[in-house]
């Protein structure tokens, strides 16, 4: 269901302005003068706790009343970030800040719900206050206190209802709820509960939610108007050791945002890759936000050199192709971490858009443009929806959790996950074929009608109730595409005994799963797993060269199915070998009705689609080192003008098609405005 909040609004450009202790009044006010002159329209804080309550019940808030007056004198509106989670010296030891206290303590909360309540008092009707962020790339350390271990032995409860089903998934004897403890050590051994510790990381996500709550509704009590906002981040690594879950999240907040930072996350893609990587980010959020408004609430903008995992540097190419994409999937705003660098400490010097001095980067000046295109074409742009995918990726958080924990401390491989969503979401794009992703609640709540073909990577384990959802989707009529090991195992990593109604959609029977060793395979043998069949009586799409079936499809009631017996997703993210394209992408392109045909002339070269009535706005990037040619050509309409609203590209267009000539690293942006064929 779609939010009001930022519905209809045109996409703005913002930037995070940390005040370093050094900076003076003056060049604060040189600061906002040049972010309005280039295009900055929102400003991000961070209002520490420390600064505002530097001794009990005394508060101070002359340098955030002189920011937020300053971005009332220059027309920007201000997002000001919470710290509740933060706590000052005098109220508890510690190293610096992004403490993550834990909100779960009464004494805590306590004393944030006066902080919150003097920040959201003081600034809530101020005329540059916008929006309140509940708590920064929210996360959750994981402790053991007294508070914490009761609010567990309540999720327990309410859970199991009785101790005696408790004991018996957990092979304990607790005499009642009151008694449960537990003990998880940070690198799980060979030999543990796997229900315990499934039922720890499902809490830690309840409890991170509920925490984002308490902290929206300490600021409802004062404002009930500004729009809340929780930026996660993550993205490529396993998050669950500390709570994270999107979906969860974004059903806190009216927008859900993202922290989307190359020198941190990117390590795993090369440098033509990099679009991919970005725009796996946008669409992950986006889906998560499930219709409400989504920005990306940091986006590197400056160098690094040593405060990353690796060092980089944006160039104005990389901050031009990013803001399309991400405006391009819908984003209301795109800020910038951030504008100016730290004075002192850790970033000290690295990552701003300007300079200590108020010296422009020419990423800057890259900005300004897209900016003020964003306000020529503002009517045309809030009314602008993006293309709707007819394809979603299955986001199983089952696996997320049990790769923490399940198979040898030797060999586990926790981002299996993520790199196998990656694996089918870098093989659609290719193809360009827009995707969206599905989580667990998203099928039981019926999203799977809302797609055309659904992927299923690395689903080795989910609950019966997900596989009948599965079931009925097919057979009502949907598309399914899945790979061994499909449903084995359920979400607490039991093994199903029986798998045949599972594979019935896929026309065939399980005898095992047998594994192989990706690191010694031949590229044509299963790639780390696959599985015995029998009574096979889908169609054979392909052999393996033992000939053994490799692709299976099945035409089952309505619906039709795709079963690939290896783990194709993995396989492609690693090698991108053809035949796992083939494997991924075929099954898509017979299903999906696309109102166009885009072909390139390279792989890495991704686009992005705007509507609004009979205009659209096409998107190009080209993250290749070489020229790239594209054809873009319409099945239904009439193209009647074209625009190009960027420069340094060359096109021509006749009847229905578009054919545009992009040199290396650029993007291009045309207005293409049609009529009825």
């Amino acid at each position: 269901m779609n939010n009001p909040v930022e519905q209809n609004i045109v996409p703005r450009i913002g930037t995070q302005f940390f005040i370093n202790t050094d900076d003076t009044i003056e060049d604060c006010r040189r600061h906002f003068a040049l972010m309005h002159q280039n295009g900055i329209r929102l400003v991000r804080l961070f209002i520490l706790w420390e600064h505002v309550e530097p001794r009990p019940e005394e508060w101070h808030f002359e340098r955030y009343d002189e920011i937020y007056n300053l971005a009332a004198t220059y027309q920007l509106k201000i997002v000001s970030t919470l710290t509740a989670e933060d706590p000052p010296h005098w109220f508890e030891s510690k190293l610096y800040y992004h403490h993550y206290a834990d909100l779960n303590r009464l004494d805590l909360k306590r004393a944030a719900a006066k902080y919150i309540s003097h920040v959201v008092s003081r600034y809530h009707q101020h005329p540059a206050h916008y929006a309140w962020i509940l708590m920064n790339e929210p996360e959750l350390l994981i402790n053991q206190n007294a508070e914490t271990i009761s609010l567990f032995q309540k999720w327990l409860f309410n859970k199991y209802k009785t101790i005696d089903h408790l004991n018996q998934k957990w092979f304990s004897k607790f005499s009642d709820f009151h008694n449960i403890s537990i003990a998880l050590p940070d690198t799980p051994e060979y030999w543990q509960c796997f229900s315990a510790f499934t039922d720890w990381h499902a809490f830690l996500k309840d409890n991170l939610v509920s925490q984002l709550c308490w902290i929206q509704n300490e600021i409802r009590k004062v404002d009930s108007v500004s729009p809340t906002h929780i930026n996660p981040k993550g993205f490529y690594g396993n998050l669950s050791p500390v709570g994270q879950d999107y979906f969860k999240e974004g059903e806190v907040s009216d927008i859900l945002g993202a922290s989307i930072h190359p020198a941190w996350k990117f390590s795993w893609f090369s440098q033509e890759e990099y679009g991919l990587a970005f725009s796996f980010c946008v669409d992950l959020i986006r889906s998560a936000a499930k219709g409400k408004s989504f920005w990306v609430t940091e986006l590197q903008s400056g160098p690094t050199v040593s405060t990353g995992i690796q060092p980089f540097t944006p160039s104005p190419e990389d901050i031009t192709a990013w803001l399309w994409d991400a405006f391009g999937a819908g984003a209301k705003a795109v800020v910038y971490w951030m504008w100016h660098p730290r004075t002192t400490g850790q970033e000290c010097g690295e990552w701003g858009m300007v300079s200590v001095n108020h010296k422009i980067s020419k990423r800057l000046a890259a900005s300004h443009k897209i900016s003020c295109l964003l306000e020529k074409y503002s009517d045309l742009l809030s009314q602008a929806k993006p293309e709707r995918p007819q394809v979603a990726i299955f986001y199983n958080q089952a696996v997320e959790v049990l790769s923490l924990i399940e198979g040898s401390p030797l060999y586990r491989r926790q981002e299996s996950l993520i790199q196998s969503l990656c694996g089918i979401y870098h093989a659609l794009s290719y193809a360009h074929i827009p995707v969206a992703f599905i989580d667990e609640s998203g099928i039981r709540n019926g999203e799977l009608n809302q797609y055309q073909v659904v992927y299923f990577p690395f689903s080795y384990a989910m609950d019966i109730d997900i596989q009948q959802h599965i079931r009925t989707y097919v057979e009502n009529g949907g598309a399914v595409w899945a790979e061994a090991p499909f449903g084995w195992k359920n979400s607490e990593g039991a093994l199903h005994r029986q798998l045949d109604l599972s594979y019935q959609i896929f026309g065939t029977e399980v005898v095992e799963f047998q594994g192989y060793n990706p690191q010694k395979a031949d590229p044509n043998i299963p790639y780390y797993c696959s599985a015995d069949l029998e009574n096979v009586q889908a169609e054979i799409i392909s052999h393996f060269f033992d000939g053994r079936p490799a692709v299976l499809h099945n035409q089952y009631e309505k619906g039709k199915t795709c079963f690939v017996n290896s783990v194709a997703s993995l396989g492609f993210f690693q090698h991108h070998l053809p035949c796992f394209y083939e494997q991924i992408v075929h099954f898509a392109q017979e299903q999906v009705d696309s109102p166009f045909e885009l072909h390139t002339s390279s792989q890495p070269v991704f686009h992005r689609l705007l509507q609004n009535q009979s205009s659209y706005i096409l998107i190009f990037e080209n993250w290749t080192q070489e020229e790239a040619r594209c054809i873009f050509r319409l099945k239904r309409e009439k193209i009647s003008s074209v625009s190009l609203l960027t420069d340094g590209s060359s096109f021509l267009s006749q009847g229905t098609q578009i054919t545009i000539t992009m040199k290396s690293r650029q993007t291009a942006v045309l207005l293409i405005e049609t009529t009825e064929n």
